[in-house]
């Protein structure tokens, strides 16, 4: 790897020494080579960094300088015209303005490519080859142990839906107490409360990280995205959050971290996936009795919206029944609202009408499902 950081400086070095030599012949032939070292660099950079960033996005350490502030620094180094110096010493002294003029550019323009508005693509490119790194790191291994060890210890059997939002919980709260989007938070002046999605509320007063959780996972959800009750990251804007973020302290640690606690996350989610299709599938093996196609054992959810045809409302009212007998409040709002979205049903305003119907096909009334709770994540 070159150290580009140590040939700039020597460079430097070099030319604030020139500058108080007086002038004679031996000064000419010195003048001479460094000219030849600074157009060597300007080319060296030219070739070894600009021609590089300027078709990719670049995160490696060795182009980790500031571009601008060197950039100008070289201007002020350039060598004022002397009219009293002999011609030969003064056209010297042109060559080596020239050469620190084009050094100056050619650092300018790395600057300019390595600034620039990335695009979709480049972001999502760096963030697969962090992704790539983690995973030849051998630390999703371990991870995707630590993970199965955890299954072995919870279950003999079959892990529950609770066991498994129990483990991403954890995971992501330890995301979050290893401070990886502390930067980020300093930055975000209000909490922004997601609808829906992971319930915290039972969790302030508990731990100690509760005060900001609510920062953290705002910082977290402009990484990922939220789709049918699992975190599912977002290339492009993890890679550009990665670019972005790359001159911060413990920027790599930071990286490997976030990457580490998404895919145990992933995991445990992977997980939760697999149990709701199992469910869904004992569920529908379980037909409902019908006469003639019309009647059913239960009146149907009373908000499927009107223009609904029949077949197609008692799949949603099936769906809906499902819903509430496996999963939590938030997802529960949150597919009603996707449903609403959709044009699938029509939402009463009142959370109490809503959360009685819920209690009629089958949702629970105990802890975590009392009707104020309910009712704030409903009308969230």
């Amino acid at each position: 790897m070159i150290d580009y950081k140590t040939i700039l400086s020597d460079l430097f070095t070099k030319i604030e020494t020139f500058k108080g030599e007086k002038p004679s012949a031996g000064t000419r032939f010195r003048l001479m080579g460094l000219v030849a070292d600074v157009v060597e660099v300007a080319e060296t950079m030219k070739r070894e960094v600009l021609d590089v960033v300027s078709h990719e996005a670049v995160l490696d350490a060795d182009v980790d300088i500031d571009y601008a502030e060197v950039a100008e620094q070289v201007l002020t180094m350039e060598f004022a015209e002397d009219a009293t110096q002999e011609p030969v010493m003064a056209e010297q002294k042109r060559l080596a303005n020239e050469a620190l003029s084009e050094l100056s550019r050619v650092l300018t323009d790395i600057d300019k490519q390595l600034t620039r508005h990335h695009s979709e693509a480049e972001y999502t490119r760096l963030f697969e080859g962090e992704k790539r790194r983690y995973a030849n790191s051998g630390s999703s291994g371990r991870a995707r142990q630590k993970y199965e060890e955890w299954k072995e210890i919870m279950c003999a059997d079959v892990l529950t839906m609770d066991e498994i939002e129990d483990y991403r919980m954890s995971k992501v709260l330890k995301m979050f107490g290893k401070g990886v989007f502390n930067t980020r938070v300093e930055q975000i002046q209000r909490a922004k409360r997601y609808p829906g999605e992971l319930d915290f509320e039972q969790l302030e007063g508990e731990l100690k990280i509760s005060k900001t959780i609510y920062h953290h996972y705002a910082a977290l959800r402009k990484l990922v995205d939220w789709k049918d009750g699992m975190l599912v990251m977002n290339p492009a804007r993890i890679g550009q959050h990665f670019y972005a973020s790359r001159h911060e302290e413990n920027a790599r640690q930071n990286r490997s971290s976030f990457l580490n606690y998404m895919y145990k996350i992933t995991l445990a989610q992977e997980e939760r996936a697999r149990l709701v299709e199992a469910q869904a599938a004992t569920t529908d093996a379980e037909e409902l009795p019908t006469v003639n196609g019309q009647e059913r054992n239960m009146e149907r959810f009373h908000f499927v919206h009107p223009e609904i045809e029949n077949d197609e409302a008692w799949r949603i009212h099936e769906a809906v029944k499902r819903l509430v007998v496996y999963q939590k409040v938030p997802e529960i709002c949150t597919y009603l609202r996707e449903l609403k979205q959709k044009g699938k049903v029509m939402l009463p305003s009142n959370a109490a009408i809503m959360y009685n119907e819920l209690v009629r096909l089958g949702m629970p009334t105990g802890e975590g499902y009392s009707e104020k709770h309910f009712s704030n994540s409903y009308t969230k």
